[in-house]
């Protein structure tokens, strides 16, 4: 369903519940697992529309297992895709990063890649392994105008690539984040850390090459700015459901981290929840460098804004919200509540030229009256 909403920070608030693709200029990039043999890669022009004509296809990996788990294009249309394998001869290219498969310390566990593949998907630019992985490996990439490949996911590994410049370089807990920024030729790394105790949902880059991450934390693991918004969750949750929720879920609270182009630093960390725990899985940018997320929370007490859409929790067991901070972290500029029934949460944000939000999530609350719907899912 799509619903807009006008309000002074937000501009205009679509809320979009539903399956969905993601656009890219004039293509819709498409990915899937190939099993054995390889990652296949399709674009598709929406022209086309309703009849799907396929562009150009590229079948690339190793003799076992490859799975893409984030695609991405730059401003020139150069295609990225991060994803995880079992592949000991995946193609990675001369000079890359890492050209060797590293062997995961938990079996049946995938190493990491990273390729760049030409805007017409008939070159490999450059493939790289990033690992060992472990778990979940890499979820998330972005791109910078100079061709720069951000990345961030969770790792159960105690030997994955970080740089000297990290300002966490020690493994210690049995699943963690990561984040780091490989170079535009894939050759180097140019900072990577650990972020113990984080578990990274989201990722956007600004004009200036900073890293903007978004997730979810356990209490105490994030060093808050002295100015941030929140330097810890509330205290607390009393919620009478608790039973039905894991501890986990309720023990981690949402998290805004930005860290420094150059070095890797964190130039500002801020929490951003109720007392019952939140997840940002969403992140985006509008023009002023505002930065705004999108997630879940299981907290009545999560923090809102005076103009909110919606001031009161209005869920059951989970509500979606939207927020928006100031670029230095120091400032709620905007954040509401919004969903309805047991569940509804939001799993990714994305702002249009004239300032129009997007937001993609799932819900068990009826869609808006005239908004597009399958009838027989209404009650």
């Amino acid at each position: 369903m799509t619903t807009a909403y006008n309000r002074n920070n937000m501009r205009a608030l679509v809320l979009v519940f539903a399956a969905a693709l993601v656009a890219f200029g004039q293509s819709i990039i498409t990915s899937q697992r190939t099993g054995r043999g390889g990652v296949h890669t399709s674009t598709r022009n929406p022209a086309a529309a309703p009849v799907v004509r396929w562009v150009t296809e590229e079948t690339f990996g190793g003799s076992a297992n490859d799975r893409v788990n984030f695609i991405t294009t730059d401003q020139q249309g150069f295609v990225y895709i991060a994803g995880s394998t079992t592949s000991e001869d995946f193609p990675a290219t001369p000079g890359a990063f890492q050209q060797q498969y590293q062997q995961p310390s938990i079996a049946g566990a995938f190493d990491n890649f990273l390729v760049k593949l030409d805007p017409s998907l008939s070159k490999v630019i450059y493939a790289t392994y990033l690992g060992p992985g472990d778990s979940s490996g890499i979820s998330r990439i972005a791109v910078d105008s100079a061709g720069n490949v951000f990345f961030l996911g969770i790792t159960q590994s105690h030997n994955f690539p970080t740089t000297s410049n990290a300002f966490e370089r020690i493994f210690t807990s049995q699943s963690t984040g990561f984040a780091g920024k490989l170079s535009a030729d894939g050759t180097t790394l140019l900072y990577s850390t650990y972020l113990s105790g984080a578990y990274p949902g989201g990722l956007a880059v600004d004009s200036n090459g900073a890293m903007i991450i978004a997730g979810s934390a356990d209490r105490g693991a994030i060093a808050s700015s002295p100015n941030a918004i929140q330097n810890a969750p509330p205290l607390a949750c009393n919620k009478t459901y608790q039973s039905i929720v894991t501890d986990a879920l309720l023990s981690r609270y949402g998290f805004i981290l930005k860290l420094n182009p150059d070095t890797g630093a964190p130039e500002f960390a801020t929490y951003l929840s109720g007392s019952c725990g939140s997840s940002i899985y969403g992140v985006t940018l509008d023009d002023a460098g505002s930065i705004l997320v999108a997630g879940e929370t299981y907290s009545e007490d999560y923090p809102v804004t005076e103009d909110a859409l919606a001031m009161k929790f209005p869920g059951l067991i989970t509500s979606g919200f939207v927020s928006k901070i100031s670029s230095s972290g120091d400032n709620l500029l905007y954040s509401t509540f919004f969903g309805g029934g047991a569940a509804t949460d939001a799993r990714g944000i994305a702002i249009d030229a004239d300032g129009r939000v997007t937001v993609v999530g799932s819900t068990q609350g009826k869609p808006t009256p005239g908004a597009f719907a399958n009838p027989s899912q209404q009650t």
